[in-house]
C-alpha cells in the first residue's frame, strides 16, 4: 500500500464530515421532541 497517507486522510476527512452531519441531525431531532422516531 504505497497510498496509505492518502488513504488515510480520506478516511479521516469521511468520518469527520460523517460525524458533522450526524450530530447535526442530532442536535435537529433534539430540538423538535415531537418528530424523532429514532
Amino acid at each position: 500500500m504505497a497510498d496509505l497517507p492518502g488513504l488515510v486522510a480520506w478516511g479521516l476527512c469521511a468520518a469527520a464530515s460523517g460525524l458533522i452531519i450526524w450530530l447535526s441531525w442530532k442536535a435537529g431531532t433534539m430540538r423538535r421532541p415531537g418528530m424523532h422516531d429514532a
